[in-house]
């Protein structure tokens, strides 16, 4: 930034120059060197503010570009969610489930609409007890509850089946872990029932 500093000391110089100069030249009646030198002195101006805009902006993507490279640098493995639904411990006399899908925010829809086909939609209005930052997990209104205030749109959500409902799922894996808990004690179901894995995706995975 020294050189910028530079051009808008010289720059300023110069505007005092010039003005200056404007007033002797009109004190004299040149009005012809009056409309030359505000001529000259205007571009000189806009170039200075473009110049420190652009400066801006380049710093910008710079830094823009500087953070994505350490985040590839530094990125943790990407990971997925396998929930293990042992049913007959649930009390529900059914073959033992294992959801495991690719991506983590699939894995806790499927679980989450597996216990609405199992429990019934009253399971759905239960689960807004548990919040996601100020606001519940599950919503019917996504574009109104799951608004994102600072982007002015709705965090990452998913439909759950055809219920009409929604799931807020912009969350970490950990996170997502830690709430399938949560929920499984809100329901009351016993510790053995839902048992919740994180797993490192593999290259082939998608």
């Amino acid at each position: 930034m020294s050189e910028i500093q530079t051009w808008k000391t010289q720059t300023h110089s110069a505007d005092a120059a010039a003005r200056q100069a404007i007033a002797t030249a009109a004190i004299a009646g040149d009005m012809q060197k009056v409309a030359a030198i505000t001529a000259a002195l205007k571009p000189m101006e806009g170039a200075l503010d473009a110049l420190i805009k652009s400066r801006r902006e380049w710093q910008q993507k710079m830094d823009a570009l500087d953070a994505l490279t350490k985040a590839e640098q530094t990125k943790e493995p990407q990971t997925r969610l396998r929930i293990n639904i042992n049913w007959r411990v649930a009390g529900q006399n059914r073959l033992e489930q294992i959801i495991d899908a690719p991506q983590a925010a699939a894995s806790m829809v499927t679980y989450i609409k597996t216990l609405v086909e199992v429990f019934g939609p009253g399971v759905l209005p239960r689960l807004q007890a548990i919040r996601v930052l100020k606001n519940a997990l599950v919503s019917q209104s996504p574009l109104r509850d799951f608004m994102n205030p600072k982007q002015g749109e709705p965090y990452s959500h998913h439909r759950i089946g055809n219920t009409g409902w929604f799931v807020n799922t912009n969350t970490s894996t950990d996170h997502k872990k830690e709430q399938i808990d949560e929920i499984r004690k809100l329901l009351g179901l016993p510790l053995g029932a839902v048992r919740v894995e994180i797993v490192k995706k593999q290259p082939t995975d998608r």
